[in-house]
């Protein structure tokens, strides 16, 4: 009996662990960034009154799972291997 809970309890947390990881990958952002992204400006429009998310990072689902998966983001045009500082993917872009 306890190997059958021990086996659901891991199939469980490794099914969360997973959508957790994809969910990062379509928004292209950190889990520290999830949890925490009130706490960062670079993560927040101001609109009038209103403050509106928008991830300066986010290149859509499927760039964002290309860049991903790829070695150095062959398909999008940031290389990872390089720091960057908002002003220079603005430029970019």
């Amino acid at each position: 009996m306890v190997t059958y809970w021990s086996l659901l309890h891991f199939s469980w947390e490794t099914g969360l662990y997973c959508f957790q990881t994809y969910v990062n990958i379509i928004r292209n952002q950190t889990t520290n960034e999830y949890w925490n992204q009130k706490k960062y400006d670079y993560l927040w429009i101001n609109s009038g009154q209103k403050r509106i998310f928008r991830n300066p990072f986010n290149l859509g689902i499927w760039q964002n799972f290309l860049s991903f998966w790829t070695p150095y983001g062959k398909h999008s045009n940031l290389d990872y291997t390089q720091l960057y500082s908002l002003a220079d993917l603005k430029k970019k872009n």
